[in-house]
C-alpha cells in the first residue's frame, strides 16, 4: 500500500507538474504516522513536507525516508491481534477529536459520515420496513432500548425542527427481535396509556 502510495508521490513531485499540493499531502499522512511510531504527537511544519518532497524528488527511496514505518508488518491473514479503532467518550484512552492542524494533536484516523446517510430511516419508513403501524415500531424500538443508543437512533435537528432517525443497524436489530419475540407481548407492555 504504501510502495503504490509512494509511487503516485513521485510522479506528483516531478518537475513541471503542477500537483505537487497532492503529493504534499500524502507524505504529511506518512510523517505524521512516522512521528507517532517514534512517540511523537505534531503535525509536520510546511518546512518538513518541503524537505520531504525534496528526498523523493532525488530519489530517496521511501523506506530510508519513513523507517518506522518501514518496519512495520501488516498482514490481513494468519494470526495475531485485531486492531479496531472506537472512539468513545468514557472507555480506552484519552482522545480528543480536534480540529485539523491543532498543534500538539497527531492524526489516528479520519472518517466522515453524513448524519441523515447513516441515520437514513424516518419512523414511518422503520415501521414500513418492519411491516408493522407506526405506533407498534414504537412499541418495539422501546421494548430493544433503540433510542437510548447512538448506534441505533438519533434526534437530528434541521434548523430548528428535531426529526427523529433509525439507522439501517437498528433495521437489523428488529428484524431479528421480530424473529425470535412475540410482538403481541411487547405491544402490551409498550403501548401508549389510555387517559381517561
Amino acid at each position: 500500500m504504501v510502495e503504490a502510495d509512494f509511487q503516485r508521490i513521485r510522479e506528483l513531485v516531478k518537475p513541471h507538474t503542477r500537483k505537487q499540493f497532492e503529493a504534499k499531502s500524502k507524505l504529511k499522512a506518512l510523517a505524521i504516522v512516522e512521528s507517532s511510531l517514534e512517540g511523537i504527537r505534531s503535525q509536520p511544519s510546511e518546512f518538513e513536507v518541503r524537505k520531504l518532497v525534496r528526498e523523493v524528488q532525488k530519489g530517496k527511496d521511501w523506506k530510508e525516508i519513513f523507517p518506522g514505518i518501514a518496519s512495520l508488518q501488516l498482514s490481513s491473514t494468519g494470526s495475531g491481534l485485531n486492531v479496531d479503532i472506537r472512539i468513545t467518550k468514557k472507555d480506552g484512552e484519552a482522545v480528543h477529536l480536534v480540529p485539523e492542524g491543532t498543534p500538539g494533536a497527531t492524526v489516528l484516523a479520519v472518517k466522515r459520515v453524513n448524519e441523515l446517510d447513516y441515520y437514513s430511516l424516518p419512523p414511518m419508513k422503520f415501521a414500513e420496513k418492519l411491516n408493522l403501524t407506526p405506533p407498534k415500531a414504537l412499541a418495539l424500538a422501546k421494548h430493544l432500548k433503540l433510542q437510548d443508543s447512538a448506534d441505533y437512533f438519533k434526534l437530528i435537528r434541521i434548523g430548528k425542527s428535531p426529526f427523529s432517525r433509525y439507522s439501517g443497524k437498528a433495521l437489523d436489530v428488529a428484524k431479528e427481535a421480530l424473529k425470535e419475540g412475540n410482538m403481541e407481548e411487547i405491544w402490551q407492555e409498550h403501548r401508549p396509556k389510555v387517559t381517561k
